[in-house]
């Protein structure tokens, strides 16, 4: 599984009920990712390793991965967020799979990319 194979996969695998819980209801086809950074995040690290980071004022997760920046969800914002600053600003952290039903949308994700 390379980068591009995963993405592409999320792409055709996210949806509303993988989305944040407060934010499914904005969540539309053409920003499948709209919501779903956490899962995602959690994801890339199952196939990839490396650390989940935490943007703080964006409320953004993302991974860095054998010492670069992967931001499989990026596509749901409307400015470019791949900028070296913002994501060299993040911090290294771990979602907590209790809130939000992070846990729930992380195995619902994980089974739609295996099938």
């Amino acid at each position: 599984m390379t980068l591009d194979n995963l993405k592409s996969i999320l792409l055709k695998s996210c949806d509303n009920t993988i989305s944040h819980p407060e934010w499914q209801d904005g969540w539309i086809k053409e920003k499948p990712t709209h919501g779903c950074c956490v899962p995602i995040a959690l994801i890339v690290r199952d196939y990839f390793g490396g650390d989940i980071y935490r943007h703080n004022v964006r409320h953004h997760w993302y991974n860095l991965v054998d010492g670069k920046f992967v931001d499989l969800s990026q596509d749901q914002f409307e400015y470019d967020f791949d900028d070296k600053y913002c994501y060299a600003n993040g911090m290294k952290s771990e979602p907590d799979m209790t809130k939000n039903k992070t846990q729930e949308r992380y195995e619902s994700l994980k089974k739609r990319i295996k099938n």
